[in-house]
C-alpha cells in the first residue's frame, strides 16, 4: 500500500515537472535528439517490429520494446503505465513513433512524445 502511495506521488511530481518544462503547456508532439537526451523520461518505448530490434539501430538501453500495434492497443486499454510524466516513443525514422505518440495522447497520456527523425538521426 505504501509503495502505491509513493508511486502516485512520484507520478504527480513528474506531471508537474512536465508542465513546468513547457510553461504549463503539454510538451510538443516531437522532440529532437538533443532535447530527448536532456529530458527526464518516465518510460521509453521502441515501437519497431521485433525483426528490427537486432538490426543496425539498437534500441535505447532503457527502452521497452513494444511494436506499434501492440503499443496502441495497450494505450487504448489503459495497460500502459505510468499515465503521467514524459513518455518517449522511438522507431527507425520517426513516422511510427509519431503515430504512437498521437495514439497515446488520444488515450490520455499527455506527456507522450515522438523522437523526431527516429533512431536513424542518431543514438540517444
Amino acid at each position: 500500500m505504501e509503495a502505491l502511495v509513493v508511486v502516485a506521488a512520484l507520478a504527480a511530481l513528474a506531471a508537474l515537472a512536465v508542465r513546468a518544462l513547457w510553461d504549463g503547456d503539454s510538451p510538443p508532439l516531437e522532440v529532437d535528439h538533443a532535447e530527448a537526451r536532456r529530458l527526464p523520461w518516465v518510460r521509453v518505448y521502441d515501437c519497431r517490429e521485433p525483426a528490427e530490434w537486432s538490426g543496425l539501430l539498437p534500441s535505447p538501453s532503457r527502452a521497452v520494446r513494444l511494436p506499434l500495434a501492440q503499443l496502441v492497443a495497450a494505450a487504448k486499454s489503459g495497460e500502459i503505465v505510468p499515465r503521467r510524466g514524459l513518455v518517449l516513443v522511438v522507431c527507425r525514422s520517426g513516422r511510427r513513433s509519431l503515430i504512437a505518440a498521437r495514439a497515446l495522447r488520444a488515450a490520455g497520456y499527455d506527456g507522450a512524445v515522438s523522437l523526431r527523425g527516429g533512431l536513424e538521426a542518431g543514438p540517444l
